[in-house]
């Protein structure tokens, strides 16, 4: 279906018969290569412009994180100022948000005094 969505490549109905046929998806096909999508039925071009896309798409994933130098530096581009993954929460709710939740579900509120703190940024 990605293959299908990518106009460059130049394929056809019948090479994307040929790979579904050949079961080609996944890490098989960043490892795959020209000769084997030729032996598989595909021809010079489609084989190439496949191999060169997997190499791009390969380079692209990467790259993503390849100019950061450590830990603490990724984890200081997004705002954390850190050498460990610690401060990192999985996620993050207000009390006012917590509060609505609750008192839409028609029951008793009270908070801990620990999370009126917490949102108080004591």
């Amino acid at each position: 279906e990605y293959l299908q969505k990518e106009e460059d490549l130049g394929l056809n109905d019948d090479d994307f018969e040929i790979i579904c046929k050949q079961k080609v998806n996944g890490r098989t096909f960043f490892k795959i290569t020209k000769e084997e999508l030729r032996s598989a039925g595909l021809g010079l071009e489609p084989a190439t412009a496949l191999v060169n896309f997997a190499k791009e798409c390969k380079d692209k994933k990467l790259r993503s994180f390849s100019s950061y130098l450590s830990l603490s530096e990724v984890l200081a581009e997004y705002g954390y100022d850190s050498d460990g993954i610690d401060s990192i929460l999985l996620f993050s709710i207000s009390a006012s948000v917590l509060y609505f939740l609750i008192s839409s579900a028609n029951e008793t509120v009270s908070f801990p005094a620990t999370v009126v703190e917490v949102e108080a940024g004591v």
